[in-house]
């Protein structure tokens, strides 16, 4: 890792050169026979090499531009922001109003509960068996404003007749 530390002045959108690297890689290619290629001196004799240079060149450049107040970039970027706050307080509006309708429901169905259980011992008191149905039928009419739906009465059962 090599590290470039400069001060400078340049004008607005000229480019300037502070630093650079030049790397030269040597390389040599050997291809020799198997078992000849183990003895140096015949090595390079019955076989073929090649060499090669590789050269790399590095250049940094620096290009100065001043930014305005009214650049696209801050644009672009107060264009964000204020979607990012918009998103956010959606979020928050969709929360407010799940917990609302979470708390609405609790209380539904307390308050049918609340009658189910008024019903029953009402029923309890008037000497009736309980009903469940007839008990969800009040409790349904409470929560939704609509009169009490009464269980139609059994038919009475004709007295049997006794044989003499």
């Amino acid at each position: 890792q090599r590290i470039l530390t400069t001060n400078m002045t340049i004008t607005n959108g000229h480019t300037m050169v502070i630093g650079g690297m030049i790397q030269e890689k040597k390389k040599d290619y050997l291809n020799s026979v198997p078992v000849i290629s183990d003895i140096p001196m015949l090595r390079r004799l019955l076989g073929s090499t090649a060499q090669s240079v590789e050269r790399t060149e590095l250049l940094v450049l620096i290009t100065g531009y001043i930014i305005n107040e009214k650049s696209p970039v801050e644009d672009m970027l107060r264009r964000y922001n204020q979607s990012v706050k918009a998103i956010s307080t959606f979020e928050n509006q969709l929360e407010e109003e799940h917990a609302r309708d979470l708390e609405r429901y609790r209380q539904s169905r307390a308050r049918i509960q609340e009658i189910r259980e008024e019903n029953a011992r009402e029923q309890q008191r008037q000497g009736s068996p309980v009903d469940g149905d007839s008990g969800n039928a009040v409790a349904a009419a409470a929560v939704t404003g609509a009169e009490e739906v009464k269980p139609a009465a059994a038919p009475a059962a004709a007295p049997a007749e006794q044989k003499k």
